[in-house]
């Protein structure tokens, strides 16, 4: 695929599985079968079928290196699925083709695969998605914010979806939902901020589409504006 059309379906999927995660589920089983993909669409790519969400199992050929050993769903784990996806995106199929199935599971257990099509910013960012450490991934929500700060559009909530979200919209943490009770009870305004990469942009658009479900409006001022 043209690296311009993975940026979008990465974004996108990055960004459902950041409300996924914030739901408190894990997919368990990300892979192209379980994604809807559309390049006109305009919101491209849609993820279904949870029906191995928070528990065991999975698709050997598509799962974290932790799932391979035994580990369950995880939201680190979903992460290395969906850069596994871009990568096959990228190359036109999964790492390490010229093994066996076999042999390129173990691989994959201990090594990166390299990225060599699309931006430097996609290939290191899609290698980081794919760190055997769990604990070197970002999560979902910041690998949506570094998707944004290169200027892939995350999907907008706007009219008819706002709609149908309008009666289960909410802002999960609880100092934010605190803040914005506030704020619809006698107004004034809000402010988030937060260290580079720590979701932010996930929170404002979560804040801005609580605000649209309540009828209210905002005003979103870039931090560098003064």
């Amino acid at each position: 695929m043209d690296p311009d059309a993975v940026a979008r379906l990465g974004a996108t999927l990055l960004d459902a599985l950041a409300s996924v995660h914030q739901a408190g589920v894990c997919h368990g089983d990300i892979k192209p079968e379980n994604l809807l993909y559309s390049a006109s669409d305009v919101v491209p790519v849609h993820l279904i079928d949870f029906g191995l969400a928070g528990g065991m199992g999975g698709t050997a050929a598509w799962a974290a290196p932790e799932q391979l050993s035994g580990g369950g769903a995880s939201e680190v784990a979903d992460v290395y699925s969906a850069g596994l996806v871009l990568w096959a995106c990228l190359h036109g199929g999964l790492p390490f083709g010229s093994l066996s199935p076999e042999e390129g599971l173990a691989r994959r257990c201990c090594d990166v695969p390299a990225v060599s099509a699309g931006p430097d910013w996609l290939r290191k960012l899609v290698q980081q998605l794919l760190a055997v450490d769990p604990d070197q991934r970002p999560l979902a929500a910041d690998a949506a914010d570094r998707f944004a700060a290169q200027g892939v559009p995350l999907s907008a909530v706007t009219g008819p979806l706002i709609e149908r979200r309008a009666q289960v919209a909410y802002v999960q943490r609880p100092a934010l939902a605190r803040g914005l009770d506030r704020w619809l009870e006698r107004g004034g305004r809000i402010g988030l901020i937060g260290p580079s990469g720590s979701g932010r942009t996930r929170e404002l658009d979560r804040v801005a589409v609580e605000l649209a479900a309540r009828g209210r409006s905002c005003l979103r001022v870039p931090a560098d504006a003064g």
